[in-house]
């Protein structure tokens, strides 16, 4: 019987594309402050390249087509800035309403997700997940050799919460890395797989990275453990 349900949050609780989208913003308008170009022109050169499906280098590539800026910031720069801006995102209808369901229904539910510390702080507080989740593991507090698929969050989970594995669902989006830990402990799997996720098009490595359940909506979640 299912008593608990950990769910990733990037793609998951919320779209990924979305806080991409507001930190590029962020980014946007602070080229406009110190190089005088149009908010509107850097940001869509920078989602632009995003569609594109780069990753990495984006701010390189921005440096180099506004070449003004070479001397104004530094890639280092635009990357905490990135990361430390107040994101403009929101969960999805279906993750609140689901939230709220289960939470009536009287499950246990947290959150593990990886990330740089400060932006995934400044997701947690823009989502306003604090009040429906406990405990919220970000486990970049550790460091990154501690993002999944380390067992690490996943066991103070279990500690915390005093749950067996069979007891246990971990819900997420990226087979690289969301479910071989709680695979190999026993618990449930689901991947949430919906059109727009980044990691959409990803294929799990081998059987132990693939989730055991796949749904498309997180309201399927809620006919699984009724």
């Amino acid at each position: 019987m299912i008593k608990g349900i950990v769910f990733d949050l990037d793609d998951t609780l919320y779209f990924e594309r979305d806080y991409v989208k507001s930190g590029f913003h962020c980014i946007a308008k602070h080229l406009e402050t110190v190089a005088n170009i149009p908010e509107a022109e850097s940001f869509s050169y920078l989602w632009g390249l995003f569609e594109k499906g780069i990753r990495g280098t984006i701010f390189d590539r921005c440096l180099t087509f506004f070449p003004v800026l070479e001397k104004l910031v530094s890639v280092p720069e635009l990357v905490e800035l990135y990361r430390n801006h107040v994101p403009t995102i929101e969960m999805t209808g279906s993750a609140q309403e689901v939230i709220i369901c289960l939470r009536h229904k009287g499950y246990w539910l947290g959150i593990i997700s990886d990330g740089f510390l400060s932006g995934q702080q400044a997701k947690v507080q823009a989502l306003g997940v604090e009040e429906w989740f406990t405990p919220i593991i970000l486990t970049g507090i550790w460091g990154k050799e501690y993002w999944k698929p380390h067992p690490k969050s996943y066991k103070m989970i279990m500690d915390a919460w005093g749950l067996k594995p069979q007891e246990l669902i971990y819900i997420g989006d990226n087979p690289e890395k969301d479910f071989l830990t709680p695979n190999r402990l026993g618990w449930t799997t689901v991947r949430l797989k919906t059109e727009g996720q980044l990691n959409y098009f990803i294929k799990p490595a081998a059987l132990e990275y693939a989730s055991k359940v796949t749904i498309k909506d997180l309201i399927h979640l809620v006919d699984m453990v009724s």
